[in-house]
């Protein structure tokens, strides 16, 4: 567990709260939080469906919102012409 000084400048998250982390991935729900919010636990789904848990420090992660991420889809159409 990191034990390192809390960055008062860090949004404390609470629990049930949705996130990722700041360089990307799945969103993740705050599970629980450390006494001082500089670090939370999370888990999350992978995409075989397998729930996983892990502690990240809060300056890590940044929050999704209720909805999660938004995911676009674009799909390419090309057509050749005779």
């Amino acid at each position: 567990m990191y034990t390192g000084s809390h960055n008062s400048m860090a949004k404390p998250f609470k629990r049930g709260d949705i996130v990722r982390l700041k360089s990307g991935g799945p969103p993740m729900t705050i599970r629980d939080a450390s006494d001082n919010d500089s670090e939370v636990i999370c888990q999350w789904f992978t995409k075989s469906g397998v729930l996983q848990a892990n502690s990240f420090e809060t300056i890590l992660l940044e929050e999704v919102g209720k909805e999660g991420p938004t995911q676009v889809v674009v799909e390419f159409v090309t057509t050749e012409q005779r």
